[in-house]
């Protein structure tokens, strides 16, 4: 840690995250199924970048909801 080479991960496996399409306008929920260096997997072949997270991945749907709205969408959720 002292050295900067540990990464911090903001969830763990088994985690459920929310994702924010801001093309569909749609929130969908996914659940963090495996790490790699920079990526995540979720259970449905989906995945997403490290950097994605609190930018279009959420670890609330309350957090999601709000960014979709600051896009200009709605509430819309499939969950």
């Amino acid at each position: 840690e002292e050295q900067g080479r540990l990464v911090k991960l903001p969830c763990k496996v088994g985690d459920k995250v929310y994702k924010v399409d801001r093309i569909s306008n749609k929130i969908t929920q996914h659940k963090v199924i495996h790490f790699e260096v920079e990526r995540v997997d979720f259970d449905n072949y989906h995945y997403c970048f490290l950097h994605h997270f609190g930018k279009t991945v959420f670890l609330s749907k309350e957090e999601a909801e709000a960014k979709l709205k600051g896009f200009g969408g709605g509430e819309n959720a499939d969950t």
